[in-house]
């Protein structure tokens, strides 16, 4: 047997392993992902707008827009913090974060990524109620006409 094919027979054995330890891994996991895609997966995460105002607490709503988009509209009340002002808003607005509010998190489809990311940080911070609004602004505008 020559060199080359010794190599590639190795190379076949080690994919071959590597494969069925993937598989058996998968199969065995007790949190394994689904392999298909289920309808709610393809879906906006976050929870519909009136299931939110459903809340009976009050509710401090918080746009992690674009300081531009946030000036073109916002939810009323809504208070902006963005990657460009979060740490200075925390600041400004520490009397309501301290109130442990009902707290619910929107943006648009640019800043999907940031609505996770602050609702991760004030779940993480101990707040009980961070929701984000599904559909983001788009459904709040929607619903308003």
């Amino acid at each position: 047997m020559t060199v080359v094919m010794q190599v590639g027979l190795q190379v076949v054995v080690v994919l071959l392993a590597t494969a069925g330890a993937t598989v058996s891994t998968y199969y065995w996991h007790p949190k394994r992902p689904a392999l298909y895609l289920h309808r709610e997966a393809l879906q906006a995460p976050g929870r519909p707008l009136d299931q939110i105002v459903a809340s009976t607490k009050k509710i401090i709503w918080i746009d992690v827009r674009s300081d531009q988009a946030f000036e073109k509209g916002h939810i009323p009340a809504a208070i902006s913090m963005n990657a460009s002002n979060l740490d200075r808003q925390m600041v400004v607005y520490q009397h309501l974060l301290s109130q442990k509010n009902h707290f619910a998190i929107y943006g648009d489809s640019k800043s999907a990524e940031d609505v996770e990311k602050l609702q991760s940080m004030l779940l993480g911070m101990g707040f009980p109620m961070v929701d984000t609004l599904k559909g983001g602004w788009r459904a709040w505008e929607t619903s308003r006409h």
